[in-house]
C-alpha cells in the first residue's frame, strides 16, 4: 500500500465539532483504496510527531547557520584591513 493523501484540518466555529482537528489518511494499491478517518486526538498525535520532527529540523538548522556565520566573522576579521 502506498500513502495518497493525508489530510488534517481544524473545523470551523459553524461545524459539529468546532476547533477541533480531523482528517483522513488515504492509502492505494493495485486492488483499491482504504480511507482511514482521524478524530482529534489522533490529529493530535500525528501533529506531535510532525513537531518532533520540526524541532530536530530547526536544531540542525540553527547550528549550520551559526557555524557558517562564525566562519564568515572569522575570515572577515583575519582579512587584511585596509
Amino acid at each position: 500500500m502506498q500513502l495518497e493523501s493525508l489530510r488534517l484540518a481544524r473545523n470551523g466555529k459553524y461545524t459539529n465539532n468546532p476547533g477541533q482537528l480531523e482528517g483522513e489518511i488515504t492509502f492505494e494499491n493495485p486492488k483499491g483504496k482504504v480511507q482511514i478517518i482521524l478524530d482529534d486526538e489522533t490529529c493530535h498525535k500525528v501533529l506531535m510527531l510532525c513537531a518532533e520532527g520540526l524541532v530536530a529540523t530547526a536544531q540542525t538548522v540553527a547550528k549550520d547557520l551559526t557555524a557558517e556565520i562564525i566562519n564568515s566573522a572569522t575570515k572577515v576579521l583575519a582579512a587584511p584591513h585596509e
